[in-house]
């Protein structure tokens, strides 16, 4: 009977040790799947974050450049209103000036230069239609004085500042001497400058 004991002492050892070791491999095979499953739950994670604010960061970045377009924009609209504003006070100035410059003394001098460098600027010709400001005409005897032997004759033009325009009918040609002309010239002139600065700057 003791032998018996024995053996069945032994194959219960055996039993265990085999137990034990089917436990130690089943626990090392538990831990490896906790391991992995624990390092792609991370990994998941750490995607689903990175997306996520990948996204946001996308969001931020597309809202931050709509706001700069529209201080932009609405900049660029102060702007171009504050331009056309001092072009405007600039322009009404220089017509104050001209006004009075034109009920000076010195006025008909400036006229008659004028007069002379539109028949230079012509071919210095024979004839030609002398436009004048409805409140220049007083000025048509003395102007044509200045050049004598020409066929002349002055009438009444649309422009309302001051100078004068000759019209060369034998040479099919236009000299535009008036002011109301110079001024529209330069604030084309001015008004490409300054854009032309503002786009600088």
């Amino acid at each position: 009977m003791p032998d018996t004991n024995d053996k069945l002492t032994r194959f219960r050892q055996i039993i265990l040790e085999d137990a034990k070791q089917d436990r130690k491999t089943l626990l090392r095979q538990v831990t490896a799947e906790r391991k992995s499953r624990l390092q792609a739950a991370e990994a998941n994670l750490k995607r689903s974050t990175d997306d996520h604010v990948q996204a946001m960061s996308n969001r931020i970045y597309a809202e931050t450049g709509r706001q700069v377009s529209r201080k932009m924009l609405a900049d660029k609209r102060e702007v171009a209103s504050r331009r056309e504003e001092m072009a405007r006070e600039l322009f009404a100035q220089v017509r104050e000036m001209i006004a009075e410059f034109t009920e000076t003394e010195d006025y008909l001098s400036h006229l008659k230069a004028l007069y002379r460098e539109a028949f230079e600027a012509l071919g210095n010709p024979y004839d030609g239609v002398i436009l004048l400001r409805p409140s220049d005409m007083k000025y048509a005897r003395e102007l044509a004085a200045v050049l004598p032997g020409r066929h002349v004759t002055f009438q009444e033009g649309s422009f309302t500042l001051g100078g004068l325009i000759v019209d060369c009918h034998s040479r099919l040609q236009r000299a535009d001497q008036s002011y109301d002309t110079a001024l529209g010239d330069l604030d084309g002139h001015f008004a490409e400058m300054f854009g032309l600065s503002l786009a600088d700057d």
